[in-house]
């Protein structure tokens, strides 16, 4: 199997963005020995359609509040896309109680802080989750509003009824990992005199409508990944350099934001909502978002078959995710994957979206405005639906040591 770099290429040209994350997935999944099943993948689509277009709910960001202002609204969205950072961290969520979903505690985190904000009756007046504010975040602020604890107890050598609270433990990796990334966004922000997140992907969006005007949406959206990655100082780039020099790219991250703002504001949201903000794309761009969970959703359907790697621990993966008789809420026999293993599964999922879409094209089904709306999109959405219906709502078990490796996802 190739091995992926931790230092992450040039960012593509916003016009050729896209195009990158196709083609560099596709290759990656080739040089992987990551095979898509063509006919279960036409065969699956088939037995589903009609599809449900998809909607926010199907995203976790449907949310029962009145908001002060869009602006604050757009920043929440912002602020949960980025807080996608506990994706890979999924070997530490089993250890908590109840095992939280890797959506569940970051929407947790940003609406305790919406919600103890002082109200306002201002529009104008500074969002609860300003630059100023995540910037100084603390960890024990964090943790109460979770619920989760930092400090475990240690017995003290040679006093037997003695214990000392020392931190760590994987709720304190949990909540550092949510910290530093509020702290560093907030930072950036302040620097740039911004007055939250949610300000500059508005500013951002206001240029993608020239672009999308003058050159076409793919580099509307191409600017809009490029920009943002290259202004957070976070791991967003999701991109990544196999051994053969081959790049992949996949910016889940920064598309994620995208897509919540197109399905809470774009055409099919409600009407006091749509054209709130300045551009937005169609639906029909998106690729399949490729977070931790896809794979398994498309492994488990004979989609993704991994019974040719080269790598042994992915083909036990693969065993593991087709086993007719999984029960998903075990990990009991699951094998752990490293951070080059989880990356390629996630380019191999996207994979699997692009070829659909091409089969899509081939048969004319993608024709005309209502049969170009997100078929891609749309699917990703169906199957998101099945998996939490069937308890496969999980992500990948990466191995606590590659955790950090795996990035923001």
């Amino acid at each position: 199997m190739p091995s992926i770099s931790l230092a992450p290429p040039n960012l593509p040209l916003p016009s050729v963005l896209l195009q990158q994350v196709r083609s560099s997935c596709a290759e990656a999944a080739k040089a992987a020995g990551i095979r898509i099943d063509e006919t279960r993948l036409t065969a699956l689509l088939a037995s589903s359609s009609p599809l449900p277009p998809a909607t926010s709910k199907d995203y976790s960001l449907a949310f029962p509040l009145k908001w002060d202002s869009t602006s604050h609204e757009v920043n929440f969205l912002s602020l949960l896309a980025i807080l996608s950072v506990l994706s890979p961290s999924e070997s530490l969520l089993r250890q908590l109680p109840n095992t939280p979903s890797p959506s569940s505690l970051p929407r947790h985190l940003l609406l305790g802080l919406y919600l103890s904000a002082p109200p306002s009756n201002h529009a104008s007046a500074p969002s609860p989750l300003s630059s100023a504010h995540i910037a100084g975040l603390k960890d024990g602020e964090v943790a109460d509003i979770v619920g989760l604890k930092i400090h475990q107890e240690k017995r003290v050598e040679h006093i037997p009824v003695a214990t000392l609270a020392e931190r760590g433990g994987p709720g304190s990796e949990i909540v550092s990992r949510m910290r530093e990334t509020l702290n560093r966004v907030g930072d950036r922000c302040v620097e740039n005199r911004y007055v939250d997140l949610g300000a500059f992907v508005a500013e951002t969006l206001g240029q993608c409508k020239s672009i999308a005007a003058g050159k076409g949406e793919e580099e509307a959206v191409g600017h809009f990944v490029n920009r943002l990655v290259s202004f957070l100082p976070i791991d967003t780039t999701d991109s990544y350099t196999l051994s053969e020099d081959v790049q992949v790219h996949i910016y889940s991250n920064a598309l994620f934001l995208l897509l919540s703002l197109t399905l809470r504001f774009g055409p099919s949201s409600t009407p006091s909502s749509s054209s709130a903000l300045p551009w937005l794309p169609s639906p029909s761009i998106f690729p399949l978002l490729a977070d931790g969970h896809l794979p398994l959703l498309l492994a488990r359907r004979g989609i993704l078959d991994l019974s040719e790697c080269a790598d042994r621990k992915l083909r036990a993966w693969g065993e593991w995710a087709s086993a007719p008789d999984l029960d998903p809420n075990r990990s009991t026999q699951e094998p752990s994957l490293t951070s080059d293993q989880a990356h390629l599964l996630r380019a191999a999922s996207i994979h699997a979206g692009e070829l659909l879409r091409s089969k899509l094209a081939e048969s004319g089904r993608g024709a005309g405005e209502e049969g170009a709306r997100a078929i891609v999109l749309d699917f990703d959405a169906f199957l998101r639906r099945q998996g939490a219906g069937a308890g496969e709502g999980r992500g990948l078990l990466v191995e606590e040591r590659e955790i950090e490796k795996c990035g923001k996802w």
